[in-house]
């Protein structure tokens, strides 16, 4: 089964979705086209093809635009396009064929039933006896007893149970410095994430973990940048003014020979008490393109970047870890420090 077939209307057979033949259709001729600016993606499955419609639904001002609009309305129309190409160009690559097809049905885990425990309390208060229970009675048979005697989770599993961490996770603590004083962090990295002990980090490097993602891994590298105190400005003028961030849109260091990077979306917000900038972006490199997510923190002293690069073939596989970790940087000194104006969702791009 091809996908140029006579009246489809297709435009360009595009590069293969995950080992599936694809191409695009224009909407020109459809009645979308007064609905939708975006893309149609076709993809071959096993034996169908599957339409995929990627786009930002189109208003009744994009249709019929008013005269002499203010160029801040013009902008401000051209960016919600430039949103949505970056966010078709993440989406329409990421569909999976599960590899059973339609013989696929997912496997529901049977629930035992819980088995009821005799506790010390309930015994206690139909005993009417506050003498101890002797070895071996059905009152040893506590709760905190059972699991002592039945525990099986490993002690890198243990870690994932922290407060303040998610299941999946550890919390890495470490510590950095300025040139004034230095400070406690933490960071969630997954528990299958292996620390790289030779990592350089005589400069400005922290730490860096790799994470097995199929026949491939995803590496997370932490560094420290500028120093984040404010000096010519208000620390509100800092926190918009991008250029003193000095931030590079590159992967991590593993990845050589990456050339200009091409960035798919950039945030200014605030994560545990700090600015924060996030980034998202698709490096070529020597072997492979590379999918970086950054978050560049306006940490106590100095600035922070949190790195999670991935190659691209298994973005979609590790892109929800990369999200988690780059976002999970707290330092308990940011909670102390002044307060900041909310950035929201302010353009990052204006200095």
């Amino acid at each position: 089964m091809g996908l140029a077939t006579a009246g489809t209307g297709v435009n360009t057979v595009r590069a293969p979705v995950n080992g599936h033949a694809s191409a695009t259709v224009g909407l020109g001729t459809c009645p979308l086209n007064q609905e939708v600016l975006g893309t149609v993606q076709l993809v071959l499955g096993d034996g169908y093809v599957a339409p995929m419609i990627c786009g930002y639904p189109l208003t009744a001002e994009d249709l019929h635009p008013a005269p002499n609009r203010p160029i801040a309305t013009v902008v401000k129309t051209y960016d919600r396009e430039n949103n949505g190409r970056r966010a078709c160009d993440v989406i329409l690559p990421s569909v999976r064929f599960h590899e059973h097809g339609s013989a696929w049905h997912p496997k529901v885990a049977d629930v035992a039933p819980k088995k009821a425990v005799v506790t010390n309390a309930l015994l206690g208060s139909n005993s009417g006896s506050n003498s101890a229970p002797d070895a071996g009675s059905p009152a040893e048979a506590s709760l905190g007893n059972l699991a002592r005697v039945n525990k099986k989770t490993s002690e890198t599993e243990v870690l994932t149970e922290l407060q303040h961490t998610a299941p999946g996770f550890s919390s890495y603590d470490f510590k950095y410095c300025s040139k004034e004083a230095c400070f406690t962090a933490s960071l969630q990295i997954p528990v299958k994430a292996r620390k790289n002990e030779q990592f350089q980090t005589a400069y400005s490097g922290l730490f860096e973990f790799v994470v097995p993602v199929g026949e491939t891994a995803a590496i997370i590298q932490a560094s420290t940048g500028a120093p984040s105190e404010t000096h010519l400005m208000t620390r509100a003028q800092f926190i918009h003014s991008k250029v003193n961030w000095w931030i590079e849109n590159v992967p991590a260091v593993n990845f050589s020979g990456a050339g200009k990077a091409k960035v798919w979306s950039e945030q200014l917000t605030t994560l545990s008490h700090m600015p924060a900038r996030l980034a998202t972006f698709r490096s070529p490199t020597t072997v492979q393109p590379v999918i970086t997510q950054l978050a560049a923190y306006m940490a106590p002293g100095v600035f922070i970047q949190i790195r999670c690069s991935v190659p691209e073939k298994v973005y979609a596989d590790a892109q929800d870890m990369c999200q988690h970790v780059v976002r999970s940087l707290e330092v308990p000194l940011a909670k102390t420090s002044p307060g900041d104006e909310h950035p929201g969702n302010d353009d990052p791009g204006n200095e």
